[in-house]
């Protein structure tokens, strides 16, 4: 599943949450722009549904001692009691900060990832939920919203006999990195990520237009024969005018960003669209496609399509292989987020 921050919470998660996800990112941009000019450091949101164990939520709220690997700061207090606000069918609630972790876990990982990548993606999540909260976010369980987010009977009907196994490795993701966020000049950070990548990530500056100085275009290891990784798109005119609001679409210009993705779409009466609302409009799964046909005559266009999500932040599949590779989550998330700091027990203003 993907799901998509930076005042920007539907872009974070995988491929879901596009919309708050370009709010969060808007407001991180600021935050992290003037930080960069301040100490001098340069710039550095899955599809793919899970599947984790029985007890009751409570005790993923309950504070345990964290696991996490060696040269975190030092820990202050545990953020596992921490509520945020929670809005469900239109009404706002609280929801236990870890019991929010685990449930988008559900939703977002799928159940045959690594441990490694399952803890990577709960510090994300964690650290996602600190980041609107501090914003004044309210987290959804929309997907078009938010992140992705499954409720306990929810999980127990798309799991079911998998049910058990994938419960206790959501809550042992979320115990073995309790407290832990990820932070940026003191402050936890915006950490978008999505499904799947073509061999780099994008940064925030290509998809939202603002430059983040921990969400930039970083190497990524999917393989090009991950499922999913290349998809077909294919349009008659008819239905490009319809979609794209003009009056004529073929034949299409593109012109491509430094990462190898569309940066903006040029219609044949002149209509300038961004990569990113072009992707939006006709529903592709990333940003990265080429045009493999287009005949203006027949009134036809074919695509190919790379990766899958806004391509911020880290990628859901490329954590997995990282993990597979022998990577920690605490390498994952460095490789990911570039110039973050892990810190455990990260004390809410």
């Amino acid at each position: 599943m993907v799901s998509i921050l930076l005042l920007v919470p539907a872009l974070v998660c995988g491929t879901s949450g596009e919309k708050q996800t370009e709010i969060a990112v808007q407001n991180a941009v600021q935050n992290a722009v003037q930080t960069a000019s301040q100490d001098g450091r340069e710039p550095i949101t899955t599809e793919q549904h899970p599947s984790t164990d029985s007890s009751s939520v409570t005790e993923i709220t309950d504070a345990v001692e964290p696991t996490s690997e060696p040269g975190l700061s030092p820990v202050i207090s545990f953020l596992s009691q921490k509520t945020v606000p929670f809005e469900d069918h239109g009404s706002q609630t609280e929801i236990a900060l870890d019991a929010y972790v685990q449930r988008v876990l559900w939703a977002e990982v799928p159940a045959s990832f690594s441990d490694e990548a399952w803890r990577a993606l709960a510090v994300a999540i964690r650290t996602y939920a600190v980041y609107c909260y501090l914003h004044g976010l309210v987290l959804s369980p929309d997907s078009a919203v938010c992140c992705a987010y499954l409720t306990e009977e929810d999980a127990l009907v798309q799991f079911g006999d998998r049910y058990d196994q994938i419960y206790r490795k959501a809550v042992s993701a979320v115990q073995d990195t309790a407290g832990e966020v990820l932070l940026w000049d003191g402050t936890a950070a915006c950490t978008m990520f999505h499904a799947m990548s073509y061999q780099n990530t994008a940064s925030a500056e290509a998809v939202l237009g603002n430059a983040v100085p921990y969400l930039v275009s970083v190497s990524t290891p999917e393989p090009q024969d991950t499922s999913g990784m290349i998809t077909a798109a294919a349009f008659k005119e008819a239905s490009l005018q319809t979609l794209l609001h003009v009056e004529q679409a073929l034949p299409l210009t593109v012109e491509e960003d430094g990462e190898g993705r569309v940066q903006s779409v040029m219609t044949a009466d002149g209509h300038r669209i961004s990569g990113t609302e072009f992707r939006q409009r006709l529903s592709l799964r990333s940003t990265n496609f080429k045009i493999v046909m287009q005949d203006a005559s027949l009134g036809e266009l074919s695509l190919q399509v790379f990766g899958y999500g806004h391509g911020v932040g880290m990628s859901q599949w490329g954590a997995e292989y990282m993990a597979q590779a022998g990577n920690s989550y605490g390498e994952i998330l460095a490789h990911y987020y570039p110039g973050c700091e892990r810190s455990v027990n990260y004390v809410i203003p």
